[in-house]
This record gives C-alpha cells, sequence and structure tokens, in this order.
C-alpha cells in the first residue's frame, strides 16, 4: 500500500529533521492549533508510516555506518489490517476533517463518522472469514 501524499511529506520530515511537530505541519499546512498531536497520532497509527521512517533513516545513514543493510518496509500484514480496522471501530483513529474559519479552510481531527465505522466492521469481518479460509486450506 502507498503512502498518501500527507504521510509521505510527514516521512519526509521525520528523516530530514526528526522533529514530529514540523513534520505535521509540513504534511498539514492547514492544521488547526491544539490537533498537532491527533495528527501525528492518526499518521503514525498506519504501520506503514513508522515503517517508511525506519527505512529511510537507515538510507540515509548508510554512508556512514559501512555494511549496513537497507530493507524496503515489510508489506502490510493480515494483523496490521485487522489492527486498523479495530482503531476505527473503536473510535481510536480519529478522521481529519475540514472546516471553514474566519482564517479559511483548517484540518482538524473529529471522531471518525458513523458509515466508516460500519465499513471498517464489515471490512474486519471480510479478513476475518478469509483469515479462517487460510486454515481451511
Amino acid at each position: 500500500m502507498a503512502l498518501s501524499a500527507n504521510e509521505a511529506i510527514f516521512v519526509r520530515g521525520m528523516i530530514l529533521h526528526g522533529n514530529k511537530l514540523a513534520a505535521v505541519r509540513e504534511a498539514y499546512p492547514r492544521l488547526e492549533k491544539g490537533f498537532e498531536q491527533a495528527a501525528i497520532k492518526y499518521l503514525m497509527q498506519n504501520p506503514e508510516v513508522p515503517r517508511h521512517i525506519d527505512a529511510g533513516i537507515l538510507y540515509m545513514y548508510r554512508s556512514m555506518i559501512p555494511g549496513t543493510s537497507i530493507p524496503g518496509p515489510a508489506p502490510l500484514t493480515m494483523a496490521d489490517k485487522m489492527q486498523m480496522l479495530r482503531l476505527i471501530i473503536e473510535g481510536e483513529r480519529e478522521t481529519p476533517t475540514y472546516i471553514v474559519t474566519k482564517q479559511g479552510l483548517r484540518l482538524i481531527f473529529t471522531e471518525p463518522p458513523e458509515q466508516d465505522v460500519e465499513d471498517a466492521k464489515a471490512m474486519l469481518k471480510e479478513l476475518q472469514l478469509a483469515e479462517q479460509m487460510e486454515w481451511v486450506f
């Protein structure tokens, strides 16, 4: 699964300077003040993001540490996917939402819409069924 544009910008910032707040501001320039930690949590809950940060840091320091192998980010496992869906179902993965303010459009993070929760429940059920089918064969 590829990173979104916002995730890629955040990963780049984390690799280059390691400052979470600066990286999240680069990724979400319209982020409303006070929602920085929610945005960081949202980005880091995607298992692809920390994996890309780790791989990028290894790549940057490869010349300093001879013999360093640089593996690509590991693909998502069934458990990773299920965990992400559980975060949505339990309301722990907030959703980015734009609002209109006097300063224009601003980004905040809110609880996931009910439709997203229902979709996540259906997807989790499908993944669990697929996992059970793998054990049968």
